[in-house]
């Protein structure tokens, strides 16, 4: 590891496999560090049921600048392995400045779950700030009775910009949610 390296802590992940044999890795990482951090890496090492390495993947976390104390969900997708059976996770980031953003706030929320059987998270976000917001991304997280994380979604609002005062509608879909019993919805900028 880089010397700056900054070991983040594991909150809570989940995995599942689609019908096309992804395996999909899901959770939130959290930066207990006394600094920002970003540049993140999500180490993932696959096992079969040995024990032994049958693979490595790598992904990121969601938000680019994680402040002290907070949280930032993660995806990481492959291809299912043949003999898979469980998987380790190493989380670290590097030290970041601080970066001015424009503040977002979500002033409308809905769920549900439509007839084919998808779960729909949509809403409002509003620039409450005095600059512009570029490039707005929304990233929704589900979580289960005991606040795991189930799965994770983004995308991105429309309109992308926001002026101060302006707002725009997002929506998430998400066809894997067992055991869902609420969500976290975070704007920010890309």
């Amino acid at each position: 590891l880089p010397s700056d390296a900054v070991l983040l802590g594991l909150v809570s992940d989940n995995q599942y496999t689609d019908e096309f044999n992804t395996l999909t890795i899901v959770g939130e990482v959290r930066n207990d560090a006394n600094l920002n951090v970003g540049e993140t890496d999500i180490a993932v090492t696959l096992y079969d049921t040995a024990g032994s390495v049958i693979g490595k993947v790598n992904g990121e976390a969601i938000l680019k600048a994680i402040p002290p104390g907070e949280k930032s969900p993660f995806l990481v997708s492959v291809m299912r392995p043949a003999g898979f059976a469980s998987y380790s996770i190493q989380a670290v980031a590097r030290p970041v400045a601080p970066e001015p953003s424009a503040q977002l706030a979500v002033v409308e929320l809905k769920r549900y779950e439509d007839d084919a059987g998808f779960f729909h998270i949509k809403g409002v976000i509003e620039n409450v700030g005095s600059t512009v917001a570029r490039r707005v991304k929304v990233v929704a997280i589900i979580y289960s009775r005991d606040k795991r994380v189930i799965n994770t979604g983004f995308t991105y609002t429309e309109p992308p910009f926001l002026a101060p005062g302006e707002q725009a509608t997002y929506e998430v879909v998400f066809a894997y949610y067992p055991r869902y019993l609420t969500q976290q919805v975070i704007p920010f900028e890309e």
